[in-house]
């Protein structure tokens, strides 16, 4: 099997159980909704499938670029993809946003610590 037609099967696994939440929280204007929710459905099949990194790696990755760019919504939902789909630990969490610090500047780091205190909380109330 092609890693194309894994990746369709590898993005709805990580992000079934919230997708609907998630989705419906994406800040996108309706008159565009259905080409924006397209392009997400197409574009992290092409690379989350392939055969090079895996899906724990991919997702650490995932973070670190999140931490270094400053995408609020995303880091906090990649954070949460991390622990739910892919079993990453706090600790691997928060080292790849070290790391970002160094490359990216402390700010933006800072921000990603922020919202994976806020993450790691949550779970601990809930538990």
């Amino acid at each position: 099997m092609g890693y194309r037609k894994r990746a369709w099967g590898t993005v709805g696994s990580m992000t079934e159980p919230r997708q609907p939440d998630v989705l419906s929280r994406l800040p996108i204007p309706e008159e565009v909704r259905d080409d924006v929710m397209e392009m997400l459905r197409v574009g992290p099949s092409a690379v989350w499938g392939r055969p090079v990194l895996s899906r724990r790696e991919r997702s650490l990755a995932t973070i670190a670029m999140m931490t270094a760019i400053g995408n609020e919504f995303a880091i906090r939902e990649h954070i949460i993809m991390g622990l739910d789909s892919f079993g990453l630990s706090r600790e691997e969490i928060c080292e790849v946003m070290i790391q970002a610090a160094i490359y990216a500047g402390f700010p933006a780091a800072m921000k990603a610590f922020e919202i994976a205190i806020d993450v790691f909380a949550e779970r601990d109330a809930a538990d």
